[in-house]
């Protein structure tokens, strides 16, 4: 009687699409001067991640957020680099490009104009075999809106500036990966 081989490996390879949901602090401050303090905002993304290669994942990524009568929604799409992809304990670096759209409830069309977004990103990423949890940090920008015509009202509220104005941006969050 012979013995049985030994099962191969196992590889993050075996599970190559992800499904992520991250929630957390942001927050954004227009570029203009006088430099306002920053909005913060409560935010969830939804995203959904296919691996190319190990240490390679594509994503598209929903993104939505709030602050009292200001929201924010958009959708991004974006690839992370995994430096330990086959250890459990693994960190990355995230680039992402989209459309952002930042605004009041009551703001007109012109306001809620998607602008396109940056972000760049670390993260760190403990792995089970199809669950893990996530921490990650990222720092965003997001365009003008040339669209929207000047304030009428001075000062000019934050709610304008925020749809106006190119943003800079910082966020905090804490998810969890479901892979299959």
């Amino acid at each position: 009687m012979t013995p049985a081989a030994p099962a191969p490996p196992s590889s993050v390879m075996s599970r190559r699409w992800a499904i992520g949901v991250d929630v957390g602090p942001e927050s954004y401050a227009p570029k203009v001067e006088p430099q306002p303090a920053a909005t913060s905002f409560g935010q969830l993304e939804l995203a959904a991640r296919y691996r190319v290669v190990a240490p390679i994942e594509v994503e598209l990524a929903i993104h939505l957020g709030g602050s009292k009568d200001i929201s924010e929604g958009g959708f991004y799409l974006g690839g992370r680099y995994r430096f330990l992809a086959e250890q459990a304990l693994n960190i990355y670096g995230l680039l992402d490009l989209g459309v952002l759209a930042v605004a009041h409830k009551d703001a007109s069309d012109q306001a809620k104009q998607g602008r396109g977004s940056l972000r760049l990103g670390v993260g760190g990423e403990y792995r089970w075999s199809w669950f893990a949890l996530v921490l990650e940090f990222r720092l965003m920008t997001v365009g003008k809106n040339s669209d929207l015509p000047p304030s009428t009202i001075m000062p000019e509220p934050v709610d304008y500036q925020l749809s106006r104005y190119q943003l800079a941006g910082a966020s905090f969050a804490l998810g969890a990966n479901f892979y299959f």
